[in-house]
């Protein structure tokens, strides 16, 4: 039973409770202008506590809430990756929320909070602050803690990015890739990485993890089993996901030019003991795979003098994956070949190249029945 009394010139109301573990827990709130309105807000707070609610952890400054939850639910699970673009999106709660009780925030505040979020951010980063708060916010509502989830329906917005080139015609890598392999040497580590990423679709990071157990020239596969972390820790990790475990098979052009590299690897390593991890793609001079910066110069300069527009060496993926599918290579077969879980993504990037394929279909299919009537109607 709440006590209603009087300090000063306003009401409080006391309401002592015991928590889940047993231990006696008061709740105080005071500042009201008559006795009517202590007495009616505490009767609600009642009503909570019979419902289960955590009105503690409720007055919780969300900041603390969120990296409490973060610690104990996600940091030991996840890549040092994705634990550092969590530590950018508590910097971001620290910014808006400040020392906001997780039970203080509302729809309206948290959609102001995401809209203005997005004005200084792409609508991808934009999505994944959202992402990592709704998280939060869905466990807390789980646990009690808060009557409503406040990111409930909210709308993301981001700023417009620049729009890139995501593959390249069919005659553009043509023109690209001989300028790639006219220039190759074994001094040249990001030509080959470049010709790899052309013939498989691999990550970047896939390609720069590769170990010399990982490729069977013979049998013409190459075995994707790690990834390499060329931005923040620069050593071996797990791939993006299980499904980007898998083995690729390749041809037998592409196979020569990976065979000269691990070859010529292998033999420099007999020199040192500096590439303990036994990876292919390294600097000759300092034994660790060379840089994704460094990648990506080479390729910008390869596209300039090939006369085809500038990309990004994640270009190679989608254009690896565009090819497979105009030549009507089964949807199933390239997502498993590029490491995706299942056909969704293919789908939903690749809806344009899905779309033209199925008028092809349509008009191929008419074009048989066409015949199939035709010679009944002999």
């Amino acid at each position: 039973m709440a006590s209603i009394t009087k300090r000063g010139k306003v009401w409080q109301y006391r309401i002592s409770y015991y928590d889940s573990d047993g231990k006696r827990k008061t709740i105080n709130k005071s500042g009201f202008r008559t006795k009517a309105e202590a007495t009616a807000e505490a009767r609600l707070t009642e009503a909570d506590l019979i419902h289960g609610y955590d009105l503690e952890s409720a007055t919780t400054e969300f900041r603390r809430y969120f990296k409490r939850w973060y610690e104990t639910t996600r940091m030991p699970y996840i890549t040092e990756r994705t634990q550092y673009n969590y530590r950018n999106t508590m910097k971001a709660i620290d910014s808006y929320f400040g020392t906001t009780s997780i039970g203080d925030i509302s729809s309206d505040e948290y959609q102001m909070i995401v809209a203005d979020y997005g004005k200084g951010h792409s609508h991808e980063t934009t999505r994944k602050f959202h992402h990592h708060l709704k998280a939060c916010f869905d466990y807390a509502f789980r646990n009690g803690v808060i009557k409503k989830d406040p990111t409930f329906s909210a709308k993301v917005v981001g700023k417009q990015s620049e729009k890139k080139i995501k593959y390249l015609s069919e005659a553009d890598m043509n023109k690209l890739m001989s300028q790639v392999i006219e220039t190759t040497t074994l001094d040249n580590t990001a030509n080959y990485i470049l010709i790899l990423a052309n013939a498989t679709g691999m990550r970047i990071g896939e390609i720069l993890g590769l170990t010399f157990d990982d490729v069977d020239i013979d049998g013409q596969v190459i075995s994707v089993r790690q990834s390499y972390d060329y931005v923040l820790t620069h050593k071996a990790k797990a791939t993006k996901t299980e499904s980007s475990v898998r083995q690729v098979k390749v041809d037998k052009v592409t196979c020569s030019y990976l065979a000269e590299i691990v070859d010529d690897r292998r033999s420099l390593c007999k020199t040192s003991d500096k590439n303990v991890d036994g990876f292919i793609f390294i600097n000759r001079n300092t034994f660790k795979p060379i840089s994704w910066t460094m990648v990506n110069k080479v390729l910008t300069r390869h596209c300039e003098r090939a006369g085809v527009p500038r990309i990004t060496t994640h270009a190679f993926r989608h254009t690896h994956i565009s090819y497979l599918l105009n030549n009507d290579v089964y949807e199933q077969y390239v997502s498993e070949r590029v490491g995706h879980a299942d056909t969704t993504m293919i789908r939903r990037v690749y809806g344009h190249v899905l779309d033209e394929l199925k008028a092809k279909s349509d008009d191929k299919v008419i074009h048989l029945l066409d015949i199939q009537k035709s010679s009944a109607s002999h």
